[in-house]
């Protein structure tokens, strides 16, 4: 994470518990865990404290003289933490960027210090945010910046204890779970309300963002699944479906909503309750008539003659390993690469998650010698 070392640290010299705090944020950058932020004259005067080991005060004028290189990362990150003298922690907004300051002694635990933790409902989900805010670097034309981040799964519903864990130890964590909404206006899901509801402005070092669509497979990009799925029938006859819901067609708003998992047929759209799903959903259906696996009969009847057994398919489920396979296949990309998969359909999911993500996770190499 982009830590930035405020001038109020200059001149009344430091307790000896702030000392050490800054001893573990230096030994944290020497590992490339993070990236320093912060005057000159500030990285001088902290090299003149009494009582800082060698290598600290060695990575202090390495970090002083790197400054001209993160004029840029400044406003490419989402949030970044203000490290001060005293008082609680506060965030608050300078140029579009969140700036939660964070008194010095709070890094005085060494794991308050170590890579930020990228929490998913399961590892799978973490791992494909990872490889959002990768490409969220290449974007921002950050290529020098490495990823440096644990990957956890918080188990699904137990997500928001995981998360809770997290913050009340003081640990950089940035939470990423699904929305689980099925239309616009949709409330969000228990995993995720549970989630927020963990959320404190007083321990702001702990950040969670809900996705704005179903399920993690909503953001997987058409492309991508062409790759992952290549010459596997009749899987491929799926993309062909996305491709059709990618195309700028009224209907393309149904893609952040159809199930992945299980497919999303007809029946089940007009066994939804009257209220914001059901009518969305029957709204798109008067524009879906034109795929082939939908019976005009059904959409203006509003009623399915095979009940279980609908076949009026708006999106049959993909295999089961889809998003374990396409995280492996973002794996072995260049973010280049990735750039040419991400389609206008997706994109504003990747730049929503890839940029916290990045933001958290931001680091460099470790320093040698």
């Amino acid at each position: 994470m982009l830590l930035e070392l405020g001038d109020e640290l200059l001149g009344e010299g430091l307790s000896s518990e702030e000392r050490g705090a800054l001893e573990q944020i230096l030994y944290a950058r020497r590992r490339g865990y993070h990236l320093l932020l912060g005057s000159r004259e500030l990285f001088r005067s902290l090299g003149d404290v009494a009582g800082l080991s060698t290598r600290a005060r060695e990575m202090l004028t390495k970090a002083g003289e790197q400054q001209t290189m993160k004029k840029d990362l400044r406003h490419a990150v989402t949030h970044r933490i203000r490290i001060g003298r005293g008082g609680g922690c506060v965030t608050r907004q300078v140029d579009g960027v969140s700036v939660i300051s964070v008194p010095l002694r709070h890094f005085v635990e060494a794991e308050r210090c170590v890579r930020a933790v990228v929490l998913g409902e399961n590892r799978r989900d973490a791992a494909l945010a990872e490889q959002m805010g990768r490409w969220y670097g290449q974007v921002r034309q950050m290529g020098t910046v490495r990823m440096r981040c644990r990957l956890i799964g918080g188990g699904g519903s137990a997500t928001a204890v995981e998360f809770r864990g997290y913050r009340e130890r003081g640990e950089l964590c940035i939470c990423l779970v699904d929305g689980d909404v099925e239309a616009p206006g949709d409330s969000i899901g228990d995993t995720a309300r549970l989630v927020l509801r963990e959320l404190r402005q007083h321990e702001a070092w702990a950040h969670a963002v809900v996705s704005r669509c179903r399920e993690a497979e909503n953001t997987l990009p058409t492309r991508l699944l062409e790759v992952v799925v290549a010459g596997k029938q009749p899987t491929m006859g799926l993309v062909t479906k996305l491709e059709y819901l990618d195309t700028g067609r009224p209907a393309s708003v149904v893609r952040d909503y159809c199930d992945f998992k299980e497919g999303t047929n007809v029946a089940w759209i007009l066994d939804r309750p009257d209220g914001p799903v059901r009518s969305f959903w029957l709204d798109a259906l008067s524009r879906l008539r034109s795929l082939p696996d939908v019976r005009d009969n059904c959409v203006t009847s509003e009623g399915c003659r095979d009940g279980d057994d609908c076949a009026c398919w708006i999106l049959r489920k993909f295999p089961e390993n889809l998003l374990e396979r396409s995280v492996d296949t973002l794996s072995k990309m260049t973010p280049e690469n990735m750039d040419r998969l991400v389609c206008d359909k997706t994109r504003e999911h990747w730049l929503r998650a890839g940029s916290v993500v990045f933001s958290w996770s931001c680091g460099t190499g470790p320093t040698v010698g």
